[in-house]
């Protein structure tokens, strides 16, 4: 009856889009058509199109699509709707000669263009049947893309679980309770709970949390059935509420009901952790099996000792009141203390005193303060004392200078500056630490090329050997001295004397055996031998340099010695011997104070920390509300908080 054709536009359009503009022009052309014959009775009307995706695109909803497919989709639907659209295949589809432009003296010889395809003339039921298949949505180009929000309601069963104390807990649920029995009763009370309420609540919120970690146990138990063994011993049985409550064999006993027959609680549960926190608070902070048997007049927790503990170490002012000290891994040997070197050339230096000497030995002389110095080798343990009359600088570096000319130069100086100490020795640290690090002690150094080594403050245990040291000379000073006062140079001759004990002391186990050979001493290093042993006769004749190779023999049997003997005694690590973990910036902790008790020790955060070699902190500096302080991590607690 009637065709028409456009012409394809410039402007670059894809195929499917060009067929979906063909399919919307013939749904213009049916329209027309259709209104025309509107007088004459049409059982049915019939689109044919040779594109999958254009006939994808007519029977999915226009909303579904792009804009430019979405409306030509649309108009189509509007303009025929009660159309059916079937597949031809683009040989037997006449509209295909439209789009090939043949002249008309071509055209009047197609009888295809003309008649359309055979079949065309047969019964419907005689049509060919296609077996395309339209193309998914999700395939199909020139969908929109859609966006989903999607809400997800988590449903939380343990609401009590949200509360940080248990009298919270117990209130809110006494709040929750009251509403129903006034909605029930519809009468309002307005006075506070009373002790029943409470004790409802309490059974309550109990009940919830069986319900939440023994559900297996209560559901065999409400079948008469056997419950699993983590609770067996205990016969539990469902009390007339529904409360899961120990059976036991005390059923005869003149115990009070809840005492008999305790409601069990499981050991890891928010609700039961604010619980032991409450009784331990409300009994003015008691011990653990105190506690515990406060709770088991009404409760069974399971594991109650290990869990109570636990809660116990978690409270910050029992905590307080005993802070545990962060013992870290003991640390290696410095390398100063282990590597064979000339004696003295790795010394530590430490002060004692005051002790009180006199100028001369007459009544009315009014004696004076006189202090120790000690220098001490860090390899073979030998011992130098220094007497001086003060501690200002130029006396310390007058000591030093006598120490460097008979001993030889130091390359490494290690010094204890903590303020560790009470009354007058605190004073003596303080002053030794800010002698030590005054411009014309550090010009001393540099120019003899001593490098100096402090260690961090209130760590006395980083420097035992020299604390050691010092103890030793004190013990025989004391013990000597009495209550008397010597003159000055009785002092420095029982230093002196003190000093070569020291050197004799034996640094390797002594044997019984007499074929052994005689136990190393600092004096070896020194002299070849202790310095108040007996001396040998020399019976044998040498030449010098027969005696100099004798020599230098026998001062590399004493390091030979050293190294089989002494050093291995220093493998084992006396304490500290479990890794600990490391301290970390921000972390809240507790000073630990010599002079002060525990409650007034200061807290502060951790602002830095210094790992060793190893990687185990040893040193941190913590920020207090007034300043910051270098402590040692044995001196420090870490509060145990989240």
């Amino acid at each position: 009856l009637i065709s028409k054709s456009k012409v394809a536009p410039l402007k670059r359009v894809t195929i499917p889009r060009l067929e979906l503009c063909g399919a919307h022009l013939l749904s213009k052309l049916l329209n027309y058509c259709h209104a025309q014959l509107s007088n004459t009775h049409a059982m049915s009307m019939f689109a044919w199109c040779d594109s999958s995706i254009a006939l994808s695109w007519i029977k999915t909803p226009s909303y579904l699509l792009k804009l430019f497919v979405a409306n030509r989709v649309a108009q189509i639907q509007e303009l025929i709707p009660s159309c059916v659209w079937k597949y031809i295949p683009t040989n037997d589809n006449p509209a295909d000669y439209a789009s090939r432009g043949l002249t008309a003296s071509s055209l009047l010889h197609l009888e295809q263009w003309w008649s359309g395809p055979q079949w065309l003339k047969r019964e419907i039921s005689a049509w060919p049947q296609s077996s395309l298949r339209l193309v998914r949505e999700d395939e199909l180009p020139e969908m929109k893309t859609t966006t989903l929000n999607l809400v997800t309601i988590i449903e939380n069963q343990e609401w009590i679980a949200k509360f940080s104390s248990w009298k919270t807990t117990l209130h809110i649920m006494s709040y929750v309770l009251r509403f129903i029995f006034c909605l029930k009763n519809k009468r309002k009370i307005a006075h506070s709970f009373t002790s029943e309420e409470l004790e409802e609540s309490n059974k309550r919120i109990c009940w919830i949390v069986q319900r939440s970690c023994f559900k297996r146990e209560i559901e065999l138990l409400g079948k008469n059935k056997t419950c699993t063994d983590r609770i067996q011993r205990l016969a539990p049985f469902l009390d007339s509420e529904g409360i899961l409550r120990v059976g036991g064999r005390l059923r005869n006993s003149n115990l009070p009901f809840a005492a008999k027959h305790q409601i069990i609680l499981p050991k890891q549960h928010h609700v039961v952790h604010n619980l032991i926190d409450h009784y331990h608070k409300t009994y003015l902070h008691v011990g653990p099996l105190h506690l515990q048997s406060i709770l088991q007049e009404k409760y069974w927790i399971l594991s109650a000792r290990s869990v109570i503990r636990s809660r116990i170490f978690k409270c910050i002012r029992c905590f307080k009141a005993k802070p545990k000290p962060n013992f870290p891994l003991m640390a290696d040997l410095p390398s100063g203390r282990v590597v064979p070197t000339r004696c003295f050339s790795a010394s530590a230096v430490d002060f004692a005193g005051p002790f009180s000497v006199k100028l001369f030995r007459l009544r009315r002389i009014q004696p004076i303060k006189v202090y120790l110095c000690l220098f001490i080798c860090l390899v073979s343990k030998a011992v130098h004392l220094e007497v001086v009359t003060d501690l200002s600088t130029d006396g310390f570096i007058a000591s030093l200078t006598r120490f460097v000319s008979r001993r030889g130069l130091v390359s490494d100086l290690y010094s204890d500056c903590g303020t560790n100490f009470i009354g007058a020795c605190s004073s003596l640290r303080k002053t030794f630490e800010e002698l030590m690090k005054t411009p014309k002690t550090q010009s001393y150094a540099e120019d003899n090329r001593i490098h100096f080594h402090f260690n961090p403050p209130r760590a006395p245990h980083q420097g035992g050997l020299w604390e050691r040291a010092i103890k030793s000379a004190k013990h025989h000073l004391t013990r000597v001295i009495g209550e008397q006062v010597l003159t000055y140079e009785e002092f420095v001759t029982l230093t002196t004397r003190i000093e070569a004990m020291l050197n004799s002391r034996p640094i390797t186990s002594l044997s019984s055996d007499p074929n052994d050979l005689e136990p190393l001493t600092p004096g070896h290093f020194l002299t070849g031998g202790p310095l108040v042993s007996l001396i040998e006769p020399y019976l044998q004749d040498h030449t010098h340099v027969q005696r100099w190779r004798l020599v230098q023999a026998f001062a590399q049997h004493i390091w030979h010695r050293w190294s089989k003997e002494y050093l291995q005694t220093l493998q084992e690590r006396s304490k500290w011997l479990k890794p600990q973990e490391n301290l970390k910036i921000g972390d809240m902790v507790i000073l630990h104070e010599d002079n002060l008790p525990p409650l007034s020790w200061k807290i502060g955060r951790i602002s830095e920390v210094f790992p060793g070699s190893d990687g185990n902190v040893r040193v941190v500096k913590v920020k207090t509300s007034s300043r910051s302080l270098t402590r040692p991590a044995v001196k420090v607690s870490c509060l145990p908080v989240n």
